[in-house]
């Protein structure tokens, strides 16, 4: 379960690194957005690291959410580019 959570955490680091860049580096209209996620996953990733010393399930379970839904984005994204035959409109 450790190493579960520890694979969690890396993802949730990689997916701040990105948002991070979009919201303190890139110049857009959407920078305020980008903010706004990045603050609710970093403090979503810091409430998971003080409760897996208390409460290591809930710890689990609040560090996981991201991370898999960004997993399962990524993996449906990759199926439909492979399987699709004709032009994007």
């Amino acid at each position: 379960m450790k190493i579960l959570f520890a694979l969690f955490l890396c993802i949730d680091a990689i997916i701040l690194l990105m948002l991070g860049h979009e919201a303190f580096v890139v110049k857009s209209n959407k920078r305020r957005m980008y903010r706004r996620r990045f603050s609710a996953l970093l403090g979503l990733t810091v409430a998971a690291i003080v409760l897996s010393f208390y409460r290591f399930n809930l710890a689990l379970w609040l560090a996981g959410a991201p991370a898999i839904g960004v997993s399962l984005f990524a993996l449906l994204f990759f199926i439909a580019m492979i399987t699709h035959k004709g032009p994007w409109h």
